[in-house]
Formats: C-alpha cells, structure tokens, sequence
C-alpha cells in the first residue's frame, strides 16, 4: 500500500509525487512539525521484500547523514512511518539541468560558475572516498543561483575490492564513464568524466555524444572522441574547450581531479576575453597567461565538510594521485547489451 495524496501520515502531509521508479517513490511533502516542504523517499510496495533493494536504500540514508556542503542536497532524517522506512531531504522541486536547457545552452561564464560549485560538492565527497557515479543533468539541480548535487543511490565508499557485474548498465548512459559503460574497475575519477559531460551539456544542450540508440552512444563513449564545445557552440574560449576535452578523457589517468579542474575554470573567468593565451604544459594541466588588469572572479567561499574546513578551490595542480579502482555495483534502470557497474554497501572508507 502506498501513501496517499492529501493525507498526513507521522506529521508528513503527501502533496505530489515526485518520481516513480521500479525501486523507490519520491514524494513531495509538508513537515507539519517544522513547517517545511520536503522531499520523503521510499521503497515502492513491491521492491519491500527484496534484500538488494532494502540494503542498497539504507545505504543511501547512511552516505546521505555523512554529508554536509552548500552544494549537496541537504539529508534529514530517516526513520519508519506506518511501518515503513522512508528517507527525508531538502525539497528541491523539479528544477534539474535538464529543465533548464530546454531553453538552450547557457552563457559560458554562467557554465563554468555552475561547474564550479558542483565541483565544490564532488571535492567533499572525494575526501571522503566517495564516488557518487549518477553525475547527470537529471542529478544537478539549480535553485535560486546555487547548484546541487542530489542523487546518491549509485554512490558508494571506495573500498579497493572489485566487484563483478550483472550485465546491465544503469543510469543516464549520456554522462556514464568508458569504465562504467565497460563494466571494468572505476573510481571517483569516474565522476571527472561525468562532471565535464554535464559541463559540454551546459554549454551545448546536449552532451557529448547523442543519438537515439543507447547502445550507440555508450559504444561512443568508449571509441570516439567527443567533439569540442567551440564545433557546437561558436565563440566559446579555446581554453573552455580543452577543460572539457581533459575532463572527458578516455583513459581516467588522463583527467584533472576536482581541485585541478575547479581551478582551470577559476582561472578562465579571471582572465580577460582578449589577451589569454593558453597553453598544455606539464606537469600542469594548463599554463594560463593573462594581460595585466584582468577582471577579479570572486572566490567561492570555503566549506564545512565532514568537520573541517575545505577551500572550494585551490591553484591549478598536477593530476592528483589516485586510489586504486573500485569496481561499483549498479541498481538497474534500464538494461542494456553491457557489462554492469556495482556499487559496495556502505562503510568506512
């Protein structure tokens, strides 16, 4: 039995459903103790009785309770009502990247602002050895100006044990890895990929590789390489279009880490539209050179993460050294003709 609309079941009155999947149901309610609109999720009626499903939802809740930044979807609580376990967060309506490019592309310093608070997010899951492994238009969310990351079912604590898959793929196979689409070891370096997937969709309306067929985009992902942001969207900076380019690297050796890849958009929006040369160097990333009098790009503020104090962003660096990868387990959406992705069950890194 599900929770019907317009009641109010342990001080939660249902307004909306959110989302529907074959595992969970989403619903916007009203928190009549606090006075505030929340996002509760809960297993739907017929996944109750399936062990994966229940151990893979409790997951969620603990990995959630973990986290605390400005860019992540705020966790709550989790307890039962009416004999069920739900899960509560920030109600985030239904403003997701992918309703705002409907409208089309976003201007390039507005794209690049946006990737770097969501790159703030992923820096804190990162520390904590988290790779969150959903990265999508459907998972970024944007309310008033400040950009989310939400969507943590897939997420999971590296653990350096491999797990071998099931043979389907799942989430939005526009933003998945090569690794994830192989069903081969990943990491958080996975996530890179993702984030500058969502980066070239930001600035293009579409992401890196589109066609109808889902298989011919994930064969697209490992063989191809992606167009640039500039052949789809002129005037955008050369700069722009070899962070993307490093970001969405086949081989994840070959990608910045957050604070490298933060750091080169810092520098693109603190550089003047004229008069930048840029320049791949090792061992950085890229060499950045600037005209005197370059306009001054705020610094996004530092965070409290897990207990300390984490800067947003720091100088562009050499390519962080790695953990070794994981291979992650994967809650299947829609099954494809490829090797799985599967997520470990959460515990301390």
């Amino acid at each position: 039995m599900e929770f019907e609309l317009g009641q109010t079941y342990s001080g939660y009155e249902f307004l909306k459903v959110l989302r529907n999947s074959r595992t969970t149901i989403e619903y916007h309610v009203r928190n009549t103790f606090a006075e505030r609109e929340e996002t509760l999720k809960v297993l739907a009626a017929g996944a109750q009785a399936n062990r994966d499903a229940c151990d893979a939802f409790l997951s969620e809740a603990r990995l959630m309770a973990r986290l605390s930044h400005p860019n992540i979807v705020a966790f709550y609580s989790a307890q039962p009502i009416d004999g069920r376990m739900v899960l509560t967060s920030e109600f985030t309506g239904e403003e997701t990247l992918a309703g705002r490019l409907r409208s089309g592309p976003m201007p390039w310093r507005e794209a690049a602002r946006a990737a770097r608070q969501l790159l703030g997010a992923l820096a804190c899951l990162h520390e904590l050895s988290i790779a969150h492994l959903d990265i999508s238009q459907d998972t970024v969310i944007c309310r008033g100006g400040v950009w989310k990351l939400s969507g943590f079912e897939k997420a999971h604590i590296v653990n350096g044990t491999p797990l071998s898959g099931n043979g389907n793929v799942s989430g939005n196979v526009r933003y998945l890895s090569p690794e994830q689409i192989k069903g081969g070891p990943v990491d958080r370096r996975s996530d890179i990929y993702s984030m500058g997937a969502v980066l070239f969709a930001m600035l293009c309306a579409r992401p890196p590789f589109h066609s109808t067929s889902q298989f011919e985009v994930m064969l697209a992902h490992v063989n191809e390489a992606p167009p640039a942001p500039g052949t789809l969207t002129p005037g955008l900076p050369a700069m722009l279009d070899a962070i993307v380019l490093r970001a969405l690297a086949k081989d994840p050796a070959d990608r910045p880490d957050t604070t490298e890849f933060s750091g080169c958009l810092g520098e693109l929006l603190r550089a003047p539209e004229a008069g930048t040369r840029v320049a791949v160097a090792e061992p950085l990333l890229f060499a950045v050179e600037a005209e005197a009098g370059a306009e001054t790009e705020p610094e996004p503020a530092a965070s409290t993460v897990a207990g300390h104090h984490t800067a947003l962003e720091a100088e562009p660096a050499a390519v962080a050294s790695q953990p070794e990868p994981v291979a992650a387990e994967a809650v299947e959406l829609e099954p494809v003709a490829s090797a799985a992705v599967e997520h470990a069950p959460l515990r301390s890194a």
